[in-house]
C-alpha cells in the first residue's frame, strides 16, 4: 500500500505539483489528512478519491507543555529586557508570509493605544525577519517589539505569554496551537485549515478573520481588559488539550497502517 500524509494546504500550488499529483492519485490506497479542511483541499485540489482520504488530527507530548513555575517565566522575561508588570501578546511562528505576522504588527499601534505597556514577542526564524523588523520600525511600534530568533525551549517562551497569537492566513493543524492550549494559554487565532475543529469562538480562544488587523487588535484589547475572561478561556483550552496527547496519535496511525496491510504482509512504502 502507498500512503500520503498531507499536513496542510500546500500553497502555492504550482503546476507540476497538479501533474504529478493526478499520475500518482491513481497509485495512492489512503491518505491521512490533519483536519478536515485539508481532507477538503487534498480532494478537491489533488484529485484524490475522498473515500481513501482519512482525517488524523495532529498530537503533542502533553508532558512537555505544562505551567512552567513563575521564577522560570521571569527569568525569560529578563531575557527579553521585558519588564515583569508588561502584559506579552506572543506567537511561535515561523517568520514567512503564511504565518500572517505582519498582521500582528499590524495591530500593534491600535493595541498600544489602548495599553502602551504592552510588548509583543515573536518566537521563530525564518526569512522575513529582517522584513519584520523594518514593518515594525515604520509603524513606529520596534521598542515594544522583541523577534527572539529560534528558542529550543518553546515552553517556557510560552509560560511567559498572557495572550497567543496564531494570525496565520493559512494552516493545516498547528502544533503550536496545541502547545499553547496544553499550557492554558489565552488564544486568539484566524479562521483558517483546521483551527476552527479546534478552537471553538468564545469558549475555549477567541477566533479573528484573517489579514484584518483592525479585528484582531479588538480583540486582543478586549481580552487583555478582561482578566476573568482570559482566565476562563485559557482553563478550558488546557481542558480541550486533553483530546490531543501524542500516544493517542500514535495508536490510531499505527492502526490506519495496520489496517492497509494484507493479512499477512508487512512493509509500506510511504511519500
Amino acid at each position: 500500500p502507498t500512503i500520503l500524509h498531507v499536513h496542510g494546504p500546500d500553497l502555492p500550488y504550482p503546476p507540476y505539483q497538479w501533474l504529478a499529483d493526478r499520475l500518482l492519485a491513481r497509485c495512492t490506497d489512503c491518505c491521512i489528512a490533519v483536519s478536515d479542511a485539508v481532507k477538503n483541499d487534498v480532494s478537491q485540489r489533488r484529485a484524490i478519491n475522498s473515500s481513501k482520504i482519512v482525517t488524523l488530527q495532529n498530537g503533542i507530548p502533553l508532558q512537555d507543555f505544562q505551567p512552567v513555575s513563575v521564577d522560570a517565566s521571569k527569568a525569560m522575561r529578563r531575557l527579553w529586557g521585558v519588564p515583569d508588570d508588561a502584559p506579552i501578546i506572543g506567537t511561535v511562528t515561523r517568520l514567512h508570509e503564511v504565518k500572517g505576522n505582519r498582521y500582528l504588527l499590524e495591530a500593534a499601534p491600535a493595541i498600544l493605544d489602548a495599553l502602551p505597556q504592552v510588548r509583543f514577542v515573536f518566537l521563530g526564524d525564518g526569512p522575513l525577519l529582517r522584513e519584520l523588523e523594518g514593518l515594525a520600525s515604520r509603524l513606529g511600534v520596534r521598542g515594544n517589539v522583541t523577534f527572539t530568533g529560534y528558542q529550543e525551549n518553546a515552553a517556557d517562551a510560552l509560560s511567559t505569554f498572557d495572550i497567543k497569537v496564531i494570525a496565520s492566513t493559512a494552516e493545516g493543524h498547528p502544533q503550536a496551537l496545541l502547545e499553547a492550549m496544553a499550557m492554558g494559554k489565552t488564544i486568539v487565532a484566524t479562521t483558517v485549515g483546521g483551527i476552527p475543529e479546534v478552537i471553538k469562538d468564545g469558549f475555549s480562544g477567541l477566533l479573528v478573520p484573517p489579514a484584518n488587523p483592525g479585528v484582531l487588535a479588538d480583540s486582543i484589547i478586549h481580552l487583555l481588559r478582561n482578566e476573568q475572561e482570559r482566565d476562563r478561556l485559557g482553563r478550558e483550552a488546557r481542558r480541550q488539550s486533553l483530546n490531543y496527547s501524542l500516544d493517542a496519535h500514535v495508536d490510531r496511525l499505527e492502526s490506519i497502517y495496520e489496517e492497509m496491510l494484507p493479512k499477512g504482509e508487512t512493509g509500506i512504502r510511504s511519500r
